[in-house]
């Protein structure tokens, strides 16, 4: 059976509005569902499956931007396509909206994609040759004194 994860921002009213919907569409698709919360608390706080990330076709994200931005930062060791479904404001770097749902999980389904590659970035912060911290990103990083 295809397995996607599900991760949504529970902090996005429309998030939580299509959350059942796009469950019932990857299920009526033959794809097993695993969903979990993706608010910056979950997120960095989560201790991931590693197997079923790995064994994941794709991870579909009901977000905004920053959640999609935040997911691609926590997830990227693990190699998985990410669909996102802007159901923030702007939508610059998620795919899809609600009212595409169905021809998205359609697509998604019959493998009518392109998959586009993007090349994150990692910034470290070292003090008299010291690494104190590393941070990877995949849009931007902002420094703040």
């Amino acid at each position: 059976m295809r397995k996607a994860v599900l991760l949504f921002n529970p902090d996005k009213p429309k998030a939580c509005a299509v959350l059942g919907r796009v469950q019932e569409l990857l299920q009526a698709h033959g794809f097993d569902v695993s969903s979990y919360r993706a608010d910056a608390d979950a997120l960095y706080n989560a201790t991931w499956d590693e197997a079923e990330l790995r064994s994941a076709e794709v991870v579909v994200v009901l977000g905004g931007d920053g959640t999609l931005l935040a997911v691609a930062r926590q997830l990227a060791v693990y190699q998985v396509p990410l669909l996102g479904i802007n159901v923030g404001h702007m939508g610059f770097l998620t795919e899809s909206h609600p009212d595409e749902l169905q021809e998205a999980i359609r697509r998604l389904a019959d493998k009518d994609y392109v998959l586009e590659t993007r090349i994150m970035f990692e910034a470290v912060v070292r003090r008299s040759g010291k690494l104190l911290t590393s941070f990877s990103g995949l849009n931007d990083i902002g420094i703040a004194k």
